[in-house]
């Protein structure tokens, strides 16, 4: 068994694990992957991944992965046991595994409630939703409001049309109106986003808002978006779905994370079709695990 920091030039020997496509989240400050391998023969095989990024104080594993073939080994506890000893170079003490009920609907092998029901993860705290949508399920609203959504599309400029010293104006204002409710730091969200499909909406010479979009495989992501209100929020979401339409593919699928009700109530508002997913997080302390690990090692001698 050997233990690897995934990074750009070997993570995607890794990424046919990464079922749901939670890599993306590697782009956000704070974030790491880590992997375990299996010898086989003349080469190392990806038997393992872990994906986590920091809120806040505490650490949260995004996704974790072991291939069928290898289970039982202990590689899970392992990159649970890498994971935690970096977060606890981070300075955290607290963690949580997030879990959408997606995962136990679609037979992929994610058995959370086996893996993490146990002594240690012992807390519970209900998170944000997930809205998850097809591209086919959106052709039906882009059709249905094609006038409404073409009128917010002429009161927003895509990302990629607008130049890197403009960019950098729009960033510093909004990040004045919006950083206090946005999820990660304004400069470093746009530069991160998709230009073809993020927009900026202007009122006069000033700014109302952004929607921020990430395309990974066949997922898109809309990872931030900050409005004056919610009639701004709808024109930035309508304008999004009509100009992207040209470069969906028919399999694509949207995620959007519902972490505030102001957002689902826009999405309901707009009608958007789709299917909604609770997340939860079960918490415990990294030295309850690092030690129950200790303990079990012990015994084994």
């Amino acid at each position: 068994m050997k233990r690897v920091a995934l990074n750009e030039e070997i993570l995607d020997a890794f990424l046919p694990m990464d079922l749901y496509e939670k890599a993306v989240r590697l782009s956000t400050p704070g974030s790491f992957a880590l992997g375990v391998t299996m010898e086989q023969g003349d080469f190392d095989e990806p038997a393992g991944i872990i994906i986590c990024t920091e809120d806040e104080d505490r650490l949260v594993i995004d996704w974790i992965y072991v291939m069928p073939e290898y289970r039982g080994d202990g590689i899970g506890s392992e990159l649970l046991y890498l994971a935690f000893c970096e977060g606890e170079a981070r300075g955290l003490v607290d963690a949580a595994a997030r879990v959408s009920d997606e995962y136990e609907a679609n037979d992929y092998g994610w058995d959370s409630k086996s893996f993490f029901a146990n002594d240690v993860f012992s807390g519970k705290e209900e998170g944000e939703c997930e809205w998850r949508i097809s591209f086919r399920e959106l052709e039906k609203i882009l059709a249905k409001d094609e006038k409404k959504n073409e009128d917010c599309a002429k009161k927003v400029v895509r990302l990629c049309d607008i130049d890197p010293k403009g960019l950098k104006t729009a960033a510093e204002t909004l990040a004045s109106r919006f950083d206090a409710s946005a999820s990660l730091p304004m400069e470093w969200a746009i530069r991160i986003a998709n230009p073809q499909t993020s927009f900026l909406l202007k009122k006069g010479d000033d700014y109302a808002g952004i929607l921020l979009i990430r395309k990974v495989g066949q997922t898109w992501y809309p990872y931030e978006l900050c409005a004056d209100d919610d009639e701004a929020g709808e024109t930035l979401i309508r304008a999004a779905l009509y100009c992207s339409e040209d470069v969906c593919m028919p399999k694509d699928e949207i995620e959007i994370a519902i972490k505030t009700l102001s957002t689902k109530r826009l999405l309901q508002k707009i009608g958007l079709p789709g299917t909604e997913y609770a997340v939860t997080y079960l918490l415990c302390k990294m030295k309850d695990f690092k030690k129950r690990k200790s303990e079990a090692e012990a015994e084994e001698l």
